[in-house]
């Protein structure tokens, strides 16, 4: 069973690696979102559950932790890669699961384009904001 790995553990200092077979990476996907789910998160990378892999689950829906946030459906991204559509940085208090009890001011790019692979292989293209 996979649990979260906190702050300062090997795992999340390390760069990920890039998937190979999705096929092998459905029940690492399911745990991923089970655990999001269960601890009220809003996303969830693979190294946080102590596999050092590029697989990342981001599902919003009505969120005690992030009450003004857009809901954003299940998204599984495979292999992300970010490029930044903008200079223009915003500001905004986030958490994380795996520092527990903390949050912090964090700045993001206010629009991205992410292209990655679904939990099927299909590659998908998203520009976000």
């Amino acid at each position: 069973m996979q649990v979260i790995k906190h702050v300062g553990e090997k795992v999340l200092q390390q760069k990920a690696e890039i998937v190979k077979d999705i096929a092998l990476k459905q029940e690492l996907i399911q745990d991923m979102i089970r655990i999001m789910r269960e601890n009220e998160g809003v996303g969830i990378a693979a190294p946080q559950v102590g596999i050092s892999e590029r697989v990342v689950v981001i599902e919003i829906n009505k969120n005690e932790r992030y009450p003004d946030a857009p809901s954003f459906p299940l998204t599984v991204m495979i292999n992300p890669e970010v490029k930044y559509l903008t200079n223009e940085v915003e500001e905004g208090y986030e958490g994380c699961l795996s520092v527990p009890g903390i949050r912090g001011i964090v700045p993001r790019y206010k629009r991205v384009s992410v292209k990655y692979l679904d939990e099927f292989g299909s590659p998908k293209e998203d520009t976000l904001e």
